[in-house]
């Protein structure tokens, strides 16, 4: 009878008599030194994109800035109001020798023309006449004395020259007097304008 004394693979038919050796105890595990570091793998694919973010809430407004610097100075209303024009009027009568009163509205202006219409006489040839600003041929001469009126008919016009005075310095004194160097035609009449500008 042959003899088995190690181990026989499974599934062995062992003959009738055959001695068999019992299996010793196992021996230890066996402690191997530890094996290298195996490669680093590759990365993956990227994700899929997450989500849009919900948008976050808008902070509190700024502070308000400090004042900027003043505008230039504007100009003064005044120079835009109606400074030129009409200053006064008055109807002349040729029979009153005596101080003819010329009312202006203004007391502080400058007198650019004096023009005299509407003659209710054709043809107009009166007596001649001067303007001062004082009563009986007082104070300053505006048109000298020696100023003739010739009006050929009534709707003829004409201006006086004005005095040296007229040309330099403002009218103060709000009215004005026309005096005729004498009589005229009875009834006869003229329509006189004052222009200027105002300084008041």
């Amino acid at each position: 009878m042959g003899a088995y004394p190690n181990n026989v693979d499974a599934g062995t038919v062992i003959p009738s008599g055959a001695k068999l050796t019992p299996a010793g105890p196992e021996g230890p595990i066996g402690l191997g030194p530890t094996g290298p570091t195996g490669p680093i793998g590759v990365d993956g694919p990227p994700g899929p994109a997450g989500p849009q973010g919900v948008a976050g809430v808008a902070g509190p407004a700024g502070a308000v800035g400090p004042a900027g610097p003043a505008g230039p100075a504007g100009v003064p209303t005044a120079i835009y109001l109606a400074r030129k024009g009409l200053l006064g009027s008055a109807t002349i009568a040729f029979d009153n020798p005596g101080d003819q009163t010329i009312t202006l509205n203004s007391a502080r202006c400058r007198i650019s023309s004096i023009i005299i219409e509407g003659s209710s006489y054709s043809p107009l040839a009166e007596p001649t006449c001067a303007i001062y600003t004082g009563i009986g041929g007082s104070g300053n001469v505006v048109v000298d004395p020696g100023q003739v009126f010739t009006l050929a008919t009534s709707i003829d016009w004409m201006e006086f020259t004005l005095a040296s005075y007229a040309l330099v310095a403002l009218v103060v004194s709000g009215v004005l007097y026309l005096r005729l160097g004498g009589f005229g035609t009875a009834g006869a009449t003229v329509r006189l304008w004052v222009f200027g500008e105002k300084f008041d």
